[in-house]
């Protein structure tokens, strides 16, 4: 993918988590009594734009991809159509709409550290993200 297409120049705020740190705090969660009826808010140790991440992925795969700002109610018009006629996975209106909704942390719940977790940052983990296992080649009988 060479092209970013978005509607909020690439501002929307979060805090992402590494998946196997919230793996492990699920089963931390299945296995402790005291988590029964806790709320949890497992978040990453940072705070990122969608900028910060992009450039994140393109320094791992060695490009720049040019971003595209698209004013909101053009690109949700323009992925109502996507979606009704495309069979493939594309943008949705919901999706363009989330990008304007910064994630929040509420102080009240639980994180990583009431689990004996230490959240690991996603910017040590970027490659793991990228690379996909490639698909086992089928074995022909001759």
């Amino acid at each position: 993918m060479f092209n970013i297409i978005t509607c909020n120049n690439l501002r929307q705020k979060l805090w992402p988590a590494h998946s196997i740190d919230v793996g492990r705090a699920l089963e931390q969660m299945l296995f402790q009594d005291w988590t029964a009826g806790e709320t949890f808010e497992l978040h990453g140790p940072r705070e990122y734009t969608m900028r910060e991440i992009s450039e994140l992925v393109d320094k791992e795969i060695f490009k720049r991809r040019r971003h595209i700002n698209v004013p909101r109610s053009i690109l949700v018009a323009a992925t109502k159509i996507m979606s009704k006629y495309l069979w493939w996975t594309t943008m949705t209106p919901d999706s363009v709409e989330r990008e304007f909704i910064d994630q929040k942390i509420d102080g009240k719940a639980k994180k990583f550290q009431d689990l004996g977790i230490e959240p690991s940052d996603i910017k040590d983990h970027v490659y793991e993200y990228l690379v996909r296992p490639s698909p086992p080649i089928p074995l022909c009988a001759a």
